[in-house]
């Protein structure tokens, strides 16, 4: 799994590398970046991780709890709290925040230009949608529904894919959280690999809860956007 776990993260640093640049941001786009970068310097205390991963004609499923162990300079580490099946190695925790950070960067970058388009209706909520498309042989697409006034984020899909190689999409939704701002919640991250001899293809489904503030030593933080 680990190798199918670096494969899918190199995929889409590639992909998000491909979205086009642009000179004049949103003023709201701006706001969403910052959020964004705010809350860089938060961790989940407690991760719930559905697992499942489809390889050589097996299907194998796992529930797996993961607890904020500590920091390693601006990176939150994860331990292991239980795992179910009880597997016959011990393994390591996944942590999707830190095989997508690459990514996400490439796409939360106040050089972007997305797509607006205002008061659009996410459940019960007025938000603003920005799009990104971009790419010809790498592709990546972003949906992302913001507050209008502050910029928050309520929810994102990131689907990427390059022909014959892979296929990613990424769903969260957020909450309120600490500071005023909003946090992932709800994460689904579905992939398939279509390399010869590496095919494969799996879920992630997490629950992200308790969110606290990086410790001052472990680096410096920044301050969400103002309303």
């Amino acid at each position: 799994m680990n190798l199918h776990r670096r494969y899918l993260c190199l995929s889409l640093l590639c992909a998000a590398h491909s979205v086009t640049l642009a000179a004049q941001p949103d003023p709201l786009w701006e706001k969403v970046v910052q959020q964004y970068k705010a809350t860089d310097n938060y961790a989940a205390k407690e991760i719930r991780q559905n697992v499942t991963l489809e390889k050589d004609q097996e299907t194998r499923h796992s529930i797996i709890r993961l607890q904020l162990s500590g920091w390693k300079d601006t990176t939150p580490q994860y331990e292991i709290v239980s795992i179910e099946p009880a597997p016959k190695e011990k393994k390591k925790p996944m942590n999707m925040d830190a095989m997508l950070k690459d990514a996400y960067q490439q796409v939360f970058s106040t050089a972007m230009q997305p797509k607006r388009s205002d008061n659009v209706r996410l459940g019960e909520q007025n938000a603003t949608l920005f799009e990104l498309d971009e790419g010809a042989l790498q592709k990546v697409s972003l949906q992302l529904w913001a507050e209008p006034a502050t910029g928050k984020i309520l929810q994102l899909k990131l689907q990427a894919s390059m022909p014959m190689a892979f296929e990613a999409s990424i769903s969260t939704s957020y909450r309120p959280g600490p500071d005023g701002m909003s946090f992932p919640a709800q994460r689904k991250t579905a992939f398939e690999i279509h390399i010869p001899f590496k095919k494969a293809k799996g879920s992630f489904d997490e629950t992200l809860s308790q969110w606290e503030a990086r410790p001052a030593s472990a680096g410096n933080t920044a301050k969400p956007a103002s309303p």
